[in-house]
């Protein structure tokens, strides 16, 4: 009896390939755009060791084969259920055969013997491919650990140049939003002469001289509308003694934490005003030196005229006609 079902398995094997996988189309939705054709070497493997399974009692070369097909992801797009329905399927395939071929108490032990099987294979092949995907969920989990490893080290390498590159820099660098300074390096508040702790969250218009708070607050409200473009303007900054010194300021709108805000680049122009005014009072100075050489050449003229008209009166002192 279960010789002949053999022989039986083996003679049909394409057709009841064919068979099954027309069963699997129609209950499992996620095989309908396989081509099987493409499945064939494996799926002859399959009944082969299923075959083999049945004669000898043998479960070895199915157990090397399910691995097999599960380290070689030939259910790359199926989920267990999916799976585990494509392999019940069978049942559908080979009862009806058993049914019309056998009766009574051979029907009932082959059917016993392959239920038996198909349970086991699934069974198998629940262990092999919840082992699979938890070894790929860990190598993914592996590499994406390292990949956030690598992004947080890079951030933070960005974030200590950033830090060294504003807090380096001879231009006090600050951020001005609503008003109120949440921002600041070390040079914006060596400038003022404030701790940063100090600095965060004071009033801007509070760093500004009284002669030119007015002007400078209504451009930086022109800045948050959007009005007034990137520029750079003079104005006197005011530090915590109150004293007020010449600033060059450098303003841009920005988003700061997702709200608008204006980026500023401060710098003390005081030496550089200073230079200027030395420059203007050479400047001056040649001016007058020039103007001085002039006139005395001017002067020199007539005069040279008239000590040379004096030197000959002296050598004649009597005079004649025109003399």
């Amino acid at each position: 009896m279960v010789q002949d079902f053999l022989e039986l398995l083996r003679d049909e094997k394409a057709s009841l390939l064919e068979a099954w996988g027309e069963k699997v189309r129609t209950i499992t939705p996620a095989y309908e755009k396989i081509d099987f054709r493409n499945f064939n070497e494996s799926a002859f493997a399959f009944l082969d060791a299923f075959c083999s399974t049945i004669q000898n009692n043998d479960f070895e070369p199915m157990r090397q084969l399910l691995e097999k097909m599960v380290a070689e992801h030939h259910f790359p797009r199926m989920s267990f259920a999916q799976s585990q329905q494509a392999f019940s399927a069978l049942r559908y395939v080979l009862f009806p055969i058993l049914i019309e071929r056998y009766q009574g108490k051979d029907l009932l032990e082959l059917l016993n013997h392959i239920n038996q099987i198909i349970d086991k294979i699934i069974f198998h092949f629940s262990d092999l491919f919840q082992r699979s995907r938890a070894d790929r969920l860990k190598t993914y989990a592996d590499k994406l650990e390292e990949e956030v490893e690598k992004r947080t080290l890079e951030l933070e390498e960005s974030r200590r140049n950033y830090q060294i590159l504003f807090e380096e820099i001879n231009d006090g660098c600050f951020v001005n939003q609503g008003g109120k300074i949440v921002f600041a390096n070390k040079a914006f508040c060596d400038m003022h002469g404030y701790s940063q702790e100090e600095v965060i969250g004071m009033q801007c218009d509070k760093l500004i001289a009284d002669d030119s708070r007015a002007r400078v607050m209504e451009r930086f409200y022109l800045h948050l509308k959007g009005k007034v473009p990137f520029e750079t303007y003079v104005y006197c900054r005011q530090d915590k003694k109150g004293e007020s010194f010449p600033t060059e300021n450098r303003v841009k709108l920005i988003r700061f934490n997702g709200r608008p805000a204006v980026l500023g680049l401060c710098m003390d122009i005081t030496a550089r005003l200073e230079m200027d005014e030395k420059i203007r009072q050479k400047d001056r100075l040649a001016l007058i030196g020039s103007l001085t050489t002039s006139i005395a050449h001017e002067i020199r003229n007539p005069l040279s005229a008239i000590n040379m008209n004096l030197q000959i009166l002296l050598n004649k002192l009597k005079l004649n006609g025109n003399d």
